[in-house]
């Protein structure tokens, strides 16, 4: 039998007692599922004056003492003093993913030397310094122009390489120069680098920072130098352009990070911060501020708060508005956008979902948006869901009575609004969401006396009516939706219906905010069940009408499950598009990475799905 391939994990280390234990065990959990190979951990220390020898040495890890500081003199050591086949590298505080470590010691099979590139990964919020970033990139730059290298990180502290292989290089620098050098002689030495994406992690402690940004950059700069004395002669040109470069790149410098998504960037005036509209009541209005999408330029945009209980939480919901309907991100014109957080969501594909399914089913208005990664006044935001305002407008509701009416079922907020009423039959809040004669409350009371005849309509199961008096197929259309996705918000509130002119019928619609649905707040066991919306008064006394739920059956089988099929085959397609922005997002705001949540989300869908077809079948196309 073939003998496993032995792999040290060193971890140099200087005073990192605050962190060493939980890089340490998290690194354990890693290794003890990957029985490909046998690894030791080591920890490298530069002669830590804390307790970070001891925590090691308790949780039954090998240190290594340098006396000599220094990053390079430490690794050195270990380098050194090691026997395995492979060896894997990673700082000791944390800031790197130990998930990681297998898929790197993974390409050691057909390359010598494989290095993280932390900018075509996720940079978490805070753990990389501006003048970090922009040292790092420069001084990659400034040695690829001669040494042509295959990493584009020459900083990133994940590697992993041969031992044999790397011992031929003869490193020898004393500090964080060590990393510039790795890579350097690597490429001297003609072995086979592989370069792969990777995280940087915040990391909390209570001491200095060991990196010094100008000494430590000053001593790369040095030591790339040294290694490119023997072309002299381009030495002196190579610096001025350099120098030039880095000017240049100060000057003209965009932090944005491309994740194939659209960037919404807006600008906020002189006399305002971001602190302000987070931490102020949502309905203050800031005006006069810049927005860039792409190429294209807009002035004078007014940005407030927006939500309920969103409101409320660390990523904020925020609301754009024009002077003039405005079409942005290819979506139909309109004065007012909503810039979704989705906060509660975490895979961010509930609503998205959701407004697609009910789009297709032509139900009420129904639109979808579209993604975009969010910075204000450059600072990174977060992924967000663009749509325009749920209100009337040739957008979204293009009702053209002059008696059109919106309302809400909103049970939780119903006194915010000036207009509501109490339902005669059922005791459910109503509000006015927007009617286009603003002055005139005769919709409210047309609409308030039909909603309380259909509820006594339904009391006394007479389907024939309600056939005839209400929309009763946008009823059918609602509930499937909303039961299927066991949506925790609906019939609490955002249960929007309409009625365009006063001879019009109550039509359900538009579908809005399901980013608690899904499986968020409910027991696994909830996919092979229906959901609350049976117990609340409107939807449990319409199911206890036979024709009703005959018909609910009959839309499914014949039409409903053909949408969601369509969808469900559509979200490898858009969790690929999303991946990038929500992997970012999910570092920023979750400290988890994004396929965690794609995929709880795709295996609840598929689970509830394949529910519904045993529950009502589903007639072939």
């Amino acid at each position: 039998m073939k003998a496993m391939k032995k792999v040290d994990i060193l971890l140099p280390c200087y005073n990192e007692e605050q962190t060493i234990k939980k890089c340490i065990n998290d690194i354990k959990k890693v290794i003890s599922k990957d029985h490909n190979y046998e690894y030791q951990i080591i920890l490298c220390d530069n002669n830590s004056n804390d307790k970070s020898k001891d925590i090691a040495k308790e949780l039954g890890i090998k240190v290594l003492i340098e006396k000599k500081k220094g990053y390079g003199n430490t690794l050195l050591n270990g380098i050194n003093n090691s026997k395995a086949d492979y060896i894997v590298m990673l700082d000791s505080d944390t800031s790197y993913d130990e998930k990681d470590i297998p898929r790197f010691i993974s390409y050691l099979k057909d390359y010598d030397f494989v290095i993280g590139n932390r900018f075509k990964g996720v940079i978490e919020k805070n753990a990389m310094p501006l003048a970090n970033r922009i040292g790092s990139q420069l001084l990659t730059f400034y040695a690829n122009l001669f040494f042509h290298t295959s990493s584009h990180d020459f900083h990133c502290g994940l590697r992993a390489f041969k031992r044999k292989e790397i011992l031929k290089c003869n490193l020898s620098t004393p500090g964080f120069e060590f990393a510039s050098e790795m890579i350097i002689k690597a490429k001297m030495n003609k072995l086979k680098i592989k370069e792969i994406p990777t995280s940087l992690f915040s990391v909390k402690v209570n001491r200095k920072p060991h990196l010094k940004p100008f000494k430590d950059g000053l001593r790369h700069f040095n030591t790339i130098n040294k290694l490119i004395s023997k072309k002299k002669c381009f030495f002196l040109l190579i610096t001025i352009f350099f120098l030039l470069y880095l000017l240049l790149l100060i000057y003209t410098s965009n932090y944005h990070i491309n994740n194939n998504i659209p960037i919404l960037d807006i600008k906020l005036n002189n006399a305002i911060t971001l602190d302000d509209i987070n931490n102020n009541d949502k309905t203050i209005k800031y005006e006069k501020n810049k927005m860039t999408i792409g190429k294209d330029k807009y002035n004078n945009i007014t940005i407030k708060g927006r939500g309920h209980n969103t409101w409320e939480i660390t990523k904020k919901p925020y609301q754009i508005s024009f002077d003039k309907k405005t079409s942005i991100l290819g979506l139909p014109s309109s004065k007012k956008y909503v810039l979704l957080a989705n906060y509660l969501d975490p895979s961010l594909l509930k609503n998205d979902f959701t407004f697609s399914v009910a789009k297709k089913m032509d139900l009420g208005y129904s639109s979808t948006g579209t993604f975009i990664d969010l910075y204000i006044d450059k600072k990174y935001i977060g992924n967000y869901y663009v749509m325009p305002k749920v209100e009337i407008n040739s957008s979204f509701v293009n009702l053209k009575d002059n008696n059109a009416i919106l309302m809400e079922l909103d049970n939780i907020y119903f006194e915010e609004e000036s207009n509501y009423f109490l339902s005669k039959y059922y005791k459910d809040y109503l509000t006015i969401k927007d009617k286009n004669n603003k002055d005139d409350d005769t919709s409210y009371h047309v609409f308030q006396d039909k909603y309380n005849q259909m509820e006594k309509h339904i009391s006394k199961k007479d389907y024939n009516w309600l056939k005839e008096n209400i929309d009763i197929t946008s009823f059918i259309k609602y509930y499937l939706i909303v039961d299927f996705a066991n949506n925790y918000d609906s019939y609490q509130s955002s249960m929007y219906m309409y009625m365009d002119g006063l001879n019009d019928k109550i039509h359900m619609g538009p579908i809005w905010d399901f980013d608690l649905g899904y499986g968020a707040y409910e027991n696994e066991q909830i996919i092979y069940d229906h959901f609350k919306i049976h117990s609340t008064p409107l939807f449990n006394e319409l199911l206890k009408i036979k024709e009703f739920k005959k018909d609910v059956s009959t839309y499914w089988r014949t039409s409903a499950c053909k949408v969601y099929k369509e969808e469900i085959n559509n979200l490898d397609n858009k969790i690929d598009k999303l991946n990038k922005s929500g992997e970012q997002n999910s570092m920023y705001w979750n400290n988890t990475h994004y396929n965690y949540y794609t995929n709880n989300f795709k295996n609840w869908i598929i689970n509830r799905y394949d529910y519904y077809n045993k529950e009502y079948g589903c007639e072939k196309s």
